[in-house]
């Protein structure tokens, strides 16, 4: 249906932007929206219809941009709502799929190609996460016969991977389609204290600085918490939050703003709760009512258990739960950082063996995934703060991501190049890697036990192979250059050879002469 004026007294809707000055977006990722809608929803080639994946997090402005930019290009939206019909049983009458592949095939037939329209689908039925290949399916068959663009605008779960749309929107089915994928990040800190001030002086609202940074800090980068956190709590004046002090005037304010979303850990203070693995000393005053009445218990015992260990700190749960981290990146600094903190090497090897059964089941193998997605750090989590207990905390240890996030992003970027060039598929990128073989030779040849065993140990990824040859010929390795004088060696006696059979060739050049004779002799033939 087409998309029409909404009537609410939400904030958020009410002061909802106009113009795409107004929005709280980077200009760079408006201006890679506002080209892409030019391209294809007023100068369509022979290319069209394209098909755009609009992803990023909840409240990043992703369908708010997506309506300013096509009102000043003069775009008419046309949104897919699903419905869904239950019988007395609670059992779906209708198929959610099939109404999807109506709305994306009757709208191509209805509306004229001319015309300036473009389908947006932010909200997908629920056969689609439980039937994927029947999904893709009905996608594909729709893409294939459509004149008008279409724009899938889905915000990241990252809490559940039954609702993530990258379980349904796969590297292979995107390519295979043909579809865009462009993303939004977190709105920062600058542009979500102008949306909050500018809301205020819409509404005629006072708002303090205090009030400011308070609402600021629980919304955490998220536009539409701010604006729900704004109509909630911003009530009165701001002198009923005046106090005597900088401190008590911040903690009033903080005391006024309600519960809109739970406050979130700093990824390396998370980071650090889990590797240090603090427990709660019994000398501790402030120990929890549950650890109170256990030592009470202890205490009236004869005989008390020393190998008990102490409390943590921190639950576990709570830590994963505040993080709002996905259990890849947890996985990978943990992985990163353990070593570091864990000097056993027999506790170190079982915690690699965990990660190593944690990364199997996490989504980067593109499987259906039948635990949550939390279950993979609550997991590494647990095992690295139960093998972690009697370190030396002593210090502060620095924490820095992963060496393999670089070499990630630099394959993500050539993956991304690569799809930029018309319909290359998967079966295509060998031909392109082919030609490129016969220029790379092997550095060491892995066949030859004495040269992997004599390599040096300060060798990285990082390092290549003009800089190990140099590093082994310093050292002195006699296993690894054996190899290379041996090919040397009967690389100068065959060029030998040749030269000296070239040499020792006679080359006698034999002419051949016609004697001349009269035409009269061919007469007795």
């Amino acid at each position: 249906m087409v998309r029409p004026k909404k009537a609410s007294n939400l904030f958020s809707d009410e002061c909802r932007p106009a113009k795409s000055s107004e929005l709280a977006i980077h200009s760079k990722k408006l201006a890679e929206l506002k080209t892409w809608l030019t391209d294809n929803c007023l100068n369509r080639g022979k290319s069209y219809p394209k098909c755009l994946l609009l992803t990023g997090p909840s409240g990043s402005g992703k369908s708010t941009s997506l309506e300013v930019l096509s009102k000043e290009l003069n775009i008419e939206l046309v949104d897919y709502e699903p419905e869904t019909l239950y019988d007395e049983n609670l059992t779906p009458e209708n198929d959610g799929l099939e109404s999807l592949g109506k709305f994306l095939s009757q709208s191509g037939a209805r509306f004229n190609p001319r015309r300036k329209i473009l389908l947006v689908i932010t909200n997908l039925p629920d056969e689609a996460y439980n039937d994927i290949l029947g999904f893709r399916q009905t996608v594909s068959e729709a893409l294939q016969n459509l004149h008008i663009p279409v724009i899938f605008c889905l915000s990241d779960v990252d809490s559940c991977w039954h609702l993530n749309h990258r379980r349904l929107f796969t590297n292979t089915f995107v390519m295979s389609n043909n579809i865009e994928i462009m993303k939004f990040n977190s709105v920062a800190t600058t542009y979500l204290k102008k949306a909050i001030q500018r809301a205020a002086e819409l509404l005629f609202l006072p708002l303090s600085k205090t009030k400011l940074e308070a609402i600021e800090h629980e919304a955490n980068n998220d536009l539409r918490i701010a604006m729900n956190i704004l109509q909630m709590n911003l009530v009165g004046t701001s002198s009923s939050v005046v106090a005597s002090s900088k401190y008590s005037r911040k903690r009033q304010s903080v005391e006024i703003l309600s519960n809109g979303k739970a406050n979130k850990e700093d990824m390396f203070h998370m980071l650090g709760r889990i590797l240090y693995a603090h427990r709660i000393s019994p000398e501790d005053s402030q120990l929890p009512k549950t650890a109170k009445r256990k030592k009470r218990a202890e205490s009236q015992m004869l005989m008390v258990d020393t190998n008990e260990r102490k409390p943590l700190e921190h639950d576990v749960n709570d830590i994963i739960q505040m993080s709002s981290m996905p259990s890849e990146k947890i996985l990978a600094f943990l992985h990163e950082h353990e070593p570091k903190f864990q000097q056993n090497l027999e506790a170190l090897r079982k915690v690699s063996a965990c990660f190593s059964e944690c990364e199997n089941m996490t989504s980067n193998w593109t499987v259906k995934q039948r635990l949550p997605d939390e279950y993979v750090a609550q997991v590494a989590a647990r095992h690295v703060m139960f093998y972690n207990y009697g370190i030396n905390t002593s210090g502060f240890r620095s924490l820095n991501g992963p060496l393999s996030s670089d070499l990630t992003k630099e394959i993500d970027n050539s993956k991304d190049e690569l799809r930029r060039l018309p319909r290359i598929g998967d079966a295509q990128y060998v031909a392109l890697t082919i030609p490129y073989l016969a220029f790379i030779s092997p550095c060491m040849d892995p066949n030859n036990i004495s040269c992997y065993l004599a390599r040096p140990f300060n060798i990285s990824w990082k390092s290549g192979r003009d800089s190990i040859c140099h590093q082994m010929e310093n050292l002195g390795n006699t296993a690894f250059f054996k190899k290379l004088t041996s090919k040397k060696r009967k690389r100068d006696e065959i060029e030998q050879k040749f030269a000296e059979n070239q040499n020792g060739k006679d080359y006698v050049d034999e002419k051949i002469e016609i004697e001349e004779s009269d035409y009269d002799s061919f007469d007795d033939m």
